[in-house]
């Protein structure tokens, strides 16, 4: 989902917690004689509960979403954000108990609710209210010849591996084909929904190493491919992808013999004895070749333009 909307989704929980806590306040701390206005009130605190349940159980799914799709390590904040959200369930469980089953409890409700409201507060200002604040510093990237002679490609490699696969695989970004200005305004994008983990510096350098990613796939179909290494293309993009994604394949940089090597481990690792035949085997290597030569020259020709 996109970070905008749960942002949104979260305050609007926050605003609706308040609601019916200043009406369960509102019933516990004034005795109203009037029938009629106690019983509004009752609808009212019900009705801002439900719908308070409902969106922290769309937050929660959303944020279990996206802890299981990341795989680095948790930052101390995150950590403290899940803690705190795992910390209502309980909390929400206990009040609705008392209130349908032991009624004879009922006097620990505000304390139970006031908790709920705290978490929840602190929760959305650790990711709605850091998120805003963040996305309201964001400018537009562009990449200058002086950025481009001091950014590393090997740092942005590691930033695209780390900061892009928490929303998407990396096989969606090494499949999209797009221009210079292309990748400039999906990165800008992209960084405008996650303001909060990526900075400005880091931006340009996950742009410049898609630029440049691009370039060199480029060059490399514009090289008119082998029957043999077509069939290599072919084989790989099957039978690798049961155990890992193909961005693992495509984001190594290894020479001929190490990709012979890790092909040689694979098939032993596969335990299967049709795996890959020795035509397949030899189609694979060539491709994965021809793949380690072109970066080599792209890399060098790189190197000579700074």
């Amino acid at each position: 989902m996109n970070p905008i909307i749960t942002s949104i989704t979260g305050l609007i929980a926050t605003l609706t917690g308040a609601c019916a806590m200043l009406l369960m306040l509102e019933l516990r701390g004034n005795l109203h004689k009037e029938s009629k206005v106690k019983q509004h009130l009752v609808t009212a605190h019900k009705v801002t509960g439900y719908i308070f349940i409902a969106l922290f159980l769309v937050i929660l799914v959303v944020m279990f979403s996206k802890a299981g799709a990341y795989q680095g390590e948790f930052s101390p904040r995150t950590i403290l954000h899940i803690s705190l959200a795992l910390l209502i369930i309980p909390l929400l469980f206990f009040k609705i108990l008392i209130i349908r089953r032991f009624k004879r409890f009922e006097r620990k409700i505000p304390g139970i609710g006031l908790a709920i409201f705290m978490a929840v507060f602190l929760l959305n200002s650790m990711t709605a209210g850091y998120y805003f604040l963040q996305w309201s510093r964001i400018g537009n990237l562009s990449l200058s010849q002086e950025d481009r002679a001091v950014l590393k490609e090997q740092k942005g490699q590691k930033l695209v591996v780390q900061k892009c696969q928490k929303c998407h695989t990396l096989e969606r970004i090494f499949k999209a084909l797009k221009t210079e200005q292309g990748w400039t305004e999906t990165v800008n994008r992209m960084v405008s929904f996650d303001a909060t983990h990526i900075t400005q510096e880091q931006g340009k350098q996950i742009l410049d190493y898609l630029i440049n990613q691009q370039t060199r796939r480029e060059k490399l179909a514009a090289t008119t491919l082998t029957a043999k290494e077509q069939i290599g293309k072919h084989v790989l993009e099957k039978k690798c992808s049961f155990c890992h994604g193909l961005d693992r394949i495509y984001l190594a940089k290894k020479t001929q013999e190490e990709w012979s090597k890790l092909v040689d481990t694979m098939i032993h690792y596969a335990k299967q004895k049709d795996f890959l035949n020795p035509q397949e085997k030899e189609a694979v290597l060539e491709f994965l070749s021809s793949r380690a030569v072109s970066q080599t020259e792209n890399e060098n020709n790189r190197g000579n333009s700074l």
